[in-house]
């Protein structure tokens, strides 16, 4: 590298020859040491210290000498140290040990040979555009600063391990060559100042500086490093007092590792490349940064960025950048804490996961308008995690994978308005057992591929779903089992479900309000809730494909729009009140709900035939009984006493259908009554059509007529002015009358009020002597229910 001449205002370097002797060098060297004038071997010239060996043998300087007049103990050095400028070292430079405390300056050098100071204590050193084999300064102490920059370059390691320097260490625009092994090493040095290592600096081999305590700022911006070995800096228990800065085309190829690194001010890798496909790109695991985190603005990493168990104090700014790692993960920050939010919006970019379980951010996590690519896996995983703000991941979000947050804590609202989720596969949203502090939005233009799942979730506000579209044809679009939310769930303004919609045991303390949403499930259940608890539940959608289910679901209020909602299954369902058109409507209540599909869950008991409970009608009923309705109340359970007999077994069935058509399935007993009048009149048009075989008791007829054993009723009647005149003892006996003979024999216990001097023949027909006995049981049993629905006593079923 061709290096500007340096400005030396005070050279030596016309006032004599240059010495050929080792004592001469020694003798020069002192004299410019003591006067402060630089020893400048190319006055006004560019040099190449890489060509060094074309030199001209004048500007070969023994090394011997050097250290000779460094290690002079009488020497009265000026304040402006010893500076060499253009020399050639041939052998190896060695200055172990040695004690100067004045600055030394070996300005564009060249050294055929390692340079050594180990152990070596300076006020200064500065090597600017020197090139040498290699350096070694493990343990030596530099009261002030080190420059090694300015076209400095080493093909060997510059090993600095142990070292003290009090002021910066400057390496910009430094090239350092080994890449085989270590190119800087800085492992447990100390450093006063900042190191400076950008501005075309260029390391082909491993950076290490492990356990060094570096009290300025580490600037990496512009620098490129380069390992074929792994790792191309390795800052692991370092502490850094500063900020760290490697952006502004700072490129990395090889994994850059903090381990446990504690950098006091911010890290700032804002248009930084990093590149390591095949492993971590950047490991900050166990990191601790006292201030933000900025890599956005054109970052790229190619390989996994690890932060697990890392501290950031302020915020992780990662907007507009691009993470790659596919089928793996892109981001790890599991077990880390966030002071304050993690913005990763606008223009963000993620193939491969973004994984940060059992993560804590004390602000709010922003991913409005990022893409997360990871369509065989998890896009991205919050397992575990606690969010002090709010979760926002709308308007553009996009995610190809399951966004997983199992078990999270979002003090905040999640707001996915506007997001696409697309795991057509699998479950788009995993949000189970988590807990949500305030509101859940996923409308206003979410779009769904896959299962969205809230099971055993907590949500404290709103889960707002209105304009959302979810699709899962072939399972569930969304699953709340088990989950508790505290106020409403809006599912309205154009929501649509292609796939079931489960609520199995979840409870919602609000509304469920599904008016204009569109349930779609052609082939299974639109919209399950058993088991739910709901405050109120407004069924109104506009087009439901499917059933809805409402076994044992317990709601307090049910809304309606119309006076024909859509079929449901609600077999032991609770309900507390209906309000609309069906609250003064129980016919169209009754007709509803015969439009609920046969029970599939109890089809096995009546073999391949499925048949309808009933539960649902009664329970409806005591609505109505509670609303100050009986009249609608007792229709609805005739009805469904009525659905039950025809679902009943022949036997059973039979003998439902008698209760019902005497007594209205005990729902109407008072038919009893009518029943017994019909009894009656029956019993009374026997009698007339059979009147010939109605005679006088025995004793009657021996009066009348001793020869004649039988008298005929219309005889008896048509001569009983005759007969009555002969025997003035028949004056009381009366004349025939069907219905009071019917009502004797018809009714029990009449004769004991109604006197009848009537009797049927021995002879008769047996329509008398047969039918009316089975009219008297028949009386019988109808008195018999209509004493039990005096008392209270008659079965309702």
């Amino acid at each position: 590298m061709r290096t500007a001449p340096t400005a030396v205002p005070d050279s030596d370097a016309s006032s004599s020859a240059p010495p050929a002797s080792e004592e001469d060098w020694v003798a020069r060297l002192t004299e410019a040491a003591e006067s402060g004038q630089c020893v400048d071997l190319a006055p006004g010239e560019a040099l190449e210290p890489a060509n060094g060996a074309t030199w001209c043998p004048e500007r070969q300087v023994p090394a011997a000498a050097l250290r000779a007049v460094l290690t002079c103990t009488g020497l009265n050095v000026d304040s402006r140290g010893l500076r060499i400028r253009g020399a050639r070292f041939v052998d190896v430079l060695d200055l172990d040990y040695v004690v100067f405390h004045h600055p030394l300056h070996l300005i564009d050098c060249s050294l055929e040979a390692m340079l050594s100071a180990t152990g070596a204590s300076f006020l200064a050193l500065n090597l600017r555009g020197t090139h040498l084999p290699g350096i070694d300064v493990e343990w030596s102490e530099i009261a002030g600063s080190m420059f090694a920059g300015n076209g400095f370059e080493s093909t060997g390691a510059f090993c600095a391990m142990g070292a003290r320097i009090h002021g910066d260490l400057d390496l910009r625009g430094a090239r350092l060559n080994n890449p085989d092994g270590a190119a800087l090493v800085l492992n447990v040095a100390e450093i006063g100042g900042g190191v400076f290592a950008g501005d075309g600096f260029r390391a082909d081999g491993e950076i290490c500086a492990m356990g060094a305590s570096i009290k300025g700022d580490l600037r990496l911006s512009g620098a490129t490093l380069n390992s074929s070995s792994g790792r191309v800096l390795n800052l692991d228990v370092a502490e850094i007092g500063g900020g760290v800065f490697a952006g502004d085309g700072f490129e990395s190829n090889g994994e850059i590792r903090a381990w446990d690194v504690r950098i006091k001010d911010q890290l700032d890798l804002n248009g930084a490349t990093l590149n390591n496909p095949t492993g971590c790109a950047l490991n900050l695991f166990g990191a601790d940064v006292g201030s933000s985190v900025f890599a956005g603005q054109g970052f790229e990493a190619n390989g996994e960025i690890l932060a697990w168990d890392a501290r950031i104090k302020g915020q992780l700014f990662l907007s507009g950048a691009t993470l790659n790692n596919p089928k793996a993960r892109a981001l790890s920050l599991d077990v880390a804490e966030i002071g304050g939010g993690v913005f990763a919006g606008d223009g963000f970019h993620a193939n491969g996961e973004i994984r940060a379980m059992a993560a804590r951010t004390k602000g709010q996590i922003f991913l409005s308008g990022a893409t997360l690519n990871n369509p065989n896996g998890r896009a991205l995983s919050l397992s575990g995690a606690e969010i002090g703000g709010s979760l926002v991941a709308g308007d553009g979000f996009h995610a190809d994978g399951e966004i997983r947050a199992w078990d999270a804590t979002i003090k905040g609202q999640l707001d996915l308005s506007g997001a696409t989720l697309n795991n057509p596969n699998g479950r788009a949203l995993n949000l189970n057992d988590a807990e949500i502090a305030g509101n859940v939005f996923t409308g206003d233009g979410l779009h769904a591929s896959g299962e969205i799942r809230v099971m055993g979730a907590r949500i404290h506000g709103d889960l707002r779903l209105n304009g959302a579209t979810l699709n899962n044809p072939n399972g569930r679009a969304l699953s709340l089992n088990g989950a508790e939310i505290g106020d409403r769930v809006i599912a309205t303004d154009g929501f649509r479900a292609a796939g079931e919609i489960r609520a199995w045991d979840a409870t919602i303390k609000g509304q469920l309000d599904l008016t204009g949403a569109t349930l779609t499930n052609p082939n299974g259940v639109a919209l399950n809730l058993k088991t739910a608890k709901l405050s109120v539940l407004t069924l109104a959608p506009k087009t439901v494909e499917g059933s809805i289910v409402l076994d044992r679901a317990d709601i307090e209020d049910l809304v309606t729009a119309s006076n024909q909602p859509p079929p449901v299954v609600a077999t032991g369902w609770k309900l507390g009140d209906i309000h609309g058109p069906l609250r003064h409507d129980c016919r169209s209540a009754k007709n509803w709900l015969n439009t609920a599909p046969p029970s599939k869950d109890q089809a096995h008991r009546r073999g391949p035939k499925a048949f309808t409970p009933v539960q649902p009608w009664y329970e409806l009923a005591n609505v109505y009984d509670r609303n100050g309705d009986p009249a609608a109340a007792r229709h609805l359970r005739y009805a469904a006493a009525n659905k039950t007999t025809k679902q009943s077994p022949w036997p059973a069935k039979l003998v439902r259908w008698i209760y019902g058509l005497l007594v209205g399935n005990g729902y109407h007993p008072w038919w009893a009554a009518g029943w017994l009048l019909v009894v009656v009149a029956v019993g009374s048009l026997l009698v007339v059509l059979n009147q010939g075989d109605i005679r006088p008791p025995h004793e009657v007829v021996a009066k009348i007529n001793p020869a004649e054993r039988e008298v005929a009723a219309q005889f008896y009647c048509d001569e009983r002015h005759t007969i009555v005149s002969k025997n003035p003892e028949l004056h009381g006996h009366p004349c025939f009358t069907p219905v009071t003979f019917a009502l004797n024999h018809v009714l029990p216990a009449a004769g004991e009020v109604i006197e009848s001097k009537w009797v049927v023949a021995p002879d008769a027909t047996l329509w008398l002597t047969v039918g009316l006995p089975m009219l008297k049981f028949t009386a019988y049993v109808l008195l018999a229910l209509l004493a039990a629905a005096v008392t209270g006593l008659l079965r309702k079923t």
